[in-house]
């Protein structure tokens, strides 16, 4: 997620993606290290922005079981007027709070009703609007999306709406099933303009995450068509297999 740039993290309804967010705004706001990085950072302000989930009853619970400073995760009060890409509201707020990652949760509701996903003027003229915010204060932004359904074609062309939507963003990462795990999952880059593309990340999601290990070879496109390799342990075979050894 490189500041000053957008990136997309997109999944199937279900598969946990809102969850992954939240996980990582939660190590950002207190500075723990990320996933599988001995280096801890600087805890951050984290602007978090969701239509889908209500703050008080699901964001906030599911936060602070993350173990987030949710003193640095701050809201933008929506109930009058929506959020848009192009809301000044949303730059006020990143330089207001000094916050170094904003996320909108999800897409869909976030480029304006006026937009239509699907024509690629639209949804450039939309984008462009919020690259020049994340430009001009140098806050990283994500944004949660869902998924088409044209099983069987590359990663990149997942992404709900016109391809100019992962055209407009540097970085895309995606989470999917992982074989037929009903919590195991897989974070998976499929663009990485801006740096060399990292592993995929093996995780598990219930009441909240866990990241599990690291999977060098993971490829987006085999996880999406169903090609995953050999089955991961679950948490508890990983246990028992520490306690035998």
């Amino acid at each position: 997620m490189p500041y000053g740039k957008i990136t997309i993290l997109q999944g199937d309804p279900g598969c946990g993606k809102t969850m992954v967010a939240l996980s990582l705004a939660a190590m950002l706001s207190t500075g723990a290290a990320l996933p599988f990085s001995p280096q801890a950072n600087d805890p951050i302000t984290v602007l978090y922005q969701t239509s889908e989930d209500g703050i008080a009853d699901t964001i906030k619970p599911r936060l602070e079981r993350a173990q987030a400073d949710c003193t640095r995760i701050k809201i933008i009060d929506e109930s009058k007027t929506p959020l848009r890409f192009d809301d000044t509201r949303l730059e006020a707020a990143v330089r207001q709070e000094n916050a170094r990652l904003l996320i909108l949760d999800p897409l869909s509701a976030y480029i304006g009703e006026s937009v239509s996903m699907n024509q690629a003027n639209e949804v450039r003229s939309a984008f462009r609007s919020l690259y020049s915010m994340a430009q001009r204060t140098g806050c990283a932004v994500l944004i949660v999306a869902h998924m088409n359904k044209m099983n069987g074609t590359s990663a990149l062309y997942r992404t709900s709406g016109s391809i100019d939507v992962a055209g407009a963003v540097r970085s895309i990462l995606t989470v999917t099933k992982y074989r037929k795990s009903p919590t195991q999952r897989v974070l998976v880059p499929v663009k990485s303009n801006l740096a060399p593309a990292g592993n995929g990340l093996l995780l598990e999601v219930t009441d909240h995450v866990e990241w599990l290990d690291q999977l060098e070879e993971a490829d987006a496109d085999k996880l999406l068509n169903g090609n995953q390799g050999p089955a991961a342990p679950t948490k508890q075979q990983q246990a028992e297999q520490r306690i035998t050894l």
